[in-house]
């Protein structure tokens, strides 16, 4: 009886360092979205893993929760579409810089910006 009772235990403390390792952590990511030449505001940011989304202020802030090697879509219509993964520096870091390039669309010669 007293070793099913110590191999009852064993087996318990083991599946709770199991689930305990298991679990994911999340983090806050604080970032900012950058252009060369115009404003960034309302931008689209979207992780991919967890399909939960924000939009840049006014200045191009933005604050997502992420996991280690999420994926976030970056996406404006001025804008050429862009993911980033999130790695081990930018997750331990909780900051992410991001800079866009213009979507330039040239039709018969002539340059257009959207």
């Amino acid at each position: 009886m007293q070793q099913h009772s110590r191999l009852l235990l064993l087996l318990s403390t083991v599946l709770i360092s199991y689930n305990g390792m298991s679990q994911k952590n999340t983090t806050l990511l604080n970032g900012i979205v950058k252009s060369a030449e115009n404003d960034v505001s309302n931008v689209l940011i979207v992780n991919l893993n967890s399909k939960e989304s924000t939009i840049t202020d006014s200045s191009g802030l933005f604050t997502i929760e992420v996991r280690l090697r999420d994926s976030l879509r970056i996406m404006a219509v001025q804008y050429l579409k862009k993911e980033i993964v999130i790695t081990d520096s930018i997750f331990n870091e909780n900051f992410v810089a991001i800079n866009l390039i213009e979507n330039i669309i040239n039709l018969n010669g002539y340059r257009y910006s959207l």
